[in-house]
């Protein structure tokens, strides 16, 4: 579990839990050389990929989450409601392309930018096998 404020310190209006569930970008190696980061209120907080436990003061909180390689990419926030004694759970997920924003809710979330990446993938192969087909015939 992650504290993002001192552990021993009582907030006024009391606490919870939220629980940031962060999917590792898609593509082989990719989680182990994209690392997340994570923003609560403005404040960094410690992050790693699946799971992250904070207690924060209850309230309205902004959470933004971003992925950064060379460059920062996949950004998103979302402004969440966290009552006393609850556990709120929020998950985000990575783009398939480094130029798009993430994409951020209450319940898992679709991979942003799939079809594009099946469409640079795809365009190339058809061509290739068009050009294979046109030599076979020829």
């Amino acid at each position: 579990m992650s504290e993002l404020f001192p552990p021993m310190q009582q907030f006024p209006g009391g606490s919870g839990q939220l629980v940031l569930n962060l999917r590792k970008p898609s593509g082989w190696g990719a989680g182990s050389v994209i690392s997340p980061s994570v923003r609560i209120d403005g404040y960094p907080a410690p992050a790693r990929w699946e799971q992250n436990v904070y207690t924060v003061p209850a309230g309205q909180r902004n959470v933004a989450v971003e992925s950064r390689y060379m460059w920062t990419f996949g950004q998103q926030q979302l402004n969440v409601n966290v009552a006393p004694g609850q556990t709120l759970e929020v998950h985000y997920t990575g783009p398939a392309l480094t130029f798009m924003a993430g994409a951020m809710g209450y319940e898992p979330q679709q991979r942003p930018g799939r079809i594009g990446v099946w469409l640079i993938l795809g365009i190339p192969i058809g061509l290739l096998l068009l050009a294979l087909l046109i030599a076979l015939v020829t």
